[in-house]
């Protein structure tokens, strides 16, 4: 099971800094009242080591912790679930996700936790499993859940075999040497490689401009600056709020919208609320960081397939109707630019910085402030995660609502991730809370601009428009 990490998932390793934690996470809530014991620590280690064949990004160990000028490897540990798992009391689940966040994973250890909070409201219990990004996107998250669930209440555990289950041998500094000077020998050719196709792909992007000059999509590097696109500090909040896939779909009837199209308009909105009330709007266009997954139709097995698109949050517009039309015109561009011209290979260049040359940079950058001062490409993240439209179930216990969290990083102290489940859409809101002090008012802005667009499509059917 020795890998041999991919560019983007190194990364995530060489981006992080102390207060740059690149690691995801969801929260699930479970109705234990019918089933006691599902959601007790012993229950669900025992229920995630029957489960670990299934599961080999919670094996998965940096082979060394330390990033050299090639790529790492991963190899294949024995784990010990209870090793893990932390169990809290107190009740608050955002709460503890905020401080589960807070904290870096430890890298001499598989880049995972699960923690459980006990005593929610009304005989519930929490439970957040946090990974490292370098281990998994949200397509190859969501199957690592569903391989953790169950589609029904009675456990279809799957069990071990007898004895232990492969373990990869500890390299040796010497054979780590090694592995790193024949990659690094076989780099030049790679990055001559990749950096033909970046010309070539950026050639492609501006002939493509040229034959489209009627179509306006967002400039590179053209964000503008905001109170929320400063260094960050360590510390974290978080909210969960959301709303039903039908609300939406209501929403986006008859306008030729998707539900990421309605969701980029919620937060717009929501932003444009935020922002007008500390009276820091710009006058021009907030844009937003759209990961998009390059992975075929197969399932997910790890590791990152990712791209992402730059389109616009249309804040500049004060109608929610209108807004929502700007973004789906925009984003449909963006997505053909995208697709047409091969933007999404150039993530290969990752392949080809040097790991310890790019965590100087990233830590350098840090130091100096860099997204206080420096061009922005992007004002927040907002990542959208499909998930199952049907109930699973933990040990026999209804998962009833699960909300997604991704990482915030200087660039942006605010990530809006969203995930469907059981026909609802739930928002998980991260943001550092000593660059972005209300996130109760954020929260509550999510809310308001999803009534704001609810009323305006309803004002918009009665006057037949």
């Amino acid at each position: 099971m020795v890998q041999r990490l991919g560019g983007l998932d190194t990364a995530f390793l060489y981006l992080e800094t102390p207060t740059n934690h690149l690691q995801v996470a969801w929260a699930v809530v479970l109705d234990s009242r019918h089933r006691p014991d599902a959601a007790t620590p012993e229950r669900i280690c025992e229920l995630i080591g029957a489960r670990l064949p299934l599961l080999p990004a919670l094996r998965r160990r940096l082979a060394d912790p330390r990033l050299g000028y090639t790529q790492p490897d991963w190899i294949a540990v024995d784990v010990d679930p209870a090793d893990h798992c932390t169990v809290h009391q107190g009740g608050d689940l955002e709460a503890v996700a905020a401080d589960v966040l807070a904290r870096p994973l430890d890298r001499h250890r598989p880049l995972w936790e699960l923690h459980l909070v006990e005593g929610l409201p009304a005989g519930r219990t929490g439970m957040i499993v946090k990974l490292h990004h370098a281990l998994l996107d949200g397509p190859s998250g969501a199957e690592l859940m569903v391989q953790l669930l169950d589609a029904q209440p009675e456990p279809g555990h799957v069990w071990r075999r007898p004895g232990r289950l492969a373990v990869d041998p500890e390299p040796s500094r010497a054979e780590l040497e090694r592995v790193a000077w024949r990659r690094a020998s076989r780099s030049a050719p790679r990055a001559a490689t990749e950096m033909r196709n970046a010309i070539e792909v950026w050639a492609a992007v501006r002939q493509w401009d040229l034959e489209h000059p009627e179509v306006a999509v967002p400039g590179t590097f053209g964000a503008p600056r905001t109170p929320f696109n400063q260094p960050i500090s360590a510390r974290r909040a978080v909210r969960f709020t959301g709303t039903t896939l039908d609300a939406l779909d209501k929403l986006r009837r008859d306008t030729g919208s998707t539900v990421n199209d309605v969701v980029l308009a919620i937060v717009g909105g929501a932003l444009r609320r935020y922002l007008l009330r500390e009276r820091a709007l710009p006058a021009s266009q907030l844009l937003a960081m759209v990961p998009v997954s390059t992975r075929e139709r197969q399932a997910a097995t790890g590791g990152n397939q990712l791209s992402a698109l730059i389109t616009t949050l249309a804040t500049d517009v004060a109608d929610p109707v209108e807004r929502l039309a700007r973004i789906t015109r925009v984003t449909n561009v963006v997505k053909r630019r995208h697709d047409e011209t091969g933007l999404g290979s150039l993530v290969g260049l990752t392949d080809v910085v040097p790991p310890r040359t790019g965590q100087a940079v990233a830590r350098l950058a840090g130091q100096l402030g860099f997204s206080r001062w420096g061009p922005l490409a992007y004002n927040v993240v907002v990542s959208n995660v499909p998930g199952p439209d049907v109930p699973f179930y933990c040990n026999g216990a209804l998962v009833e609502s699960a909300y997604p969290m991704g990482p915030i990083s200087d660039a942006s102290a605010i990530n809006v991730t969203v995930l469907s489940y059981r026909r609802q859409l739930t928002f998980g809101l991260v943001a550092c809370p000593d660059v972005v002090p209300d996130i109760d008012q954020l929260r509550d802005d999510i809310d308001a601009s999803i009534d704001a667009l609810r009323l305006a499509r309803a004002d918009q059917a009665i006057s037949g428009e």
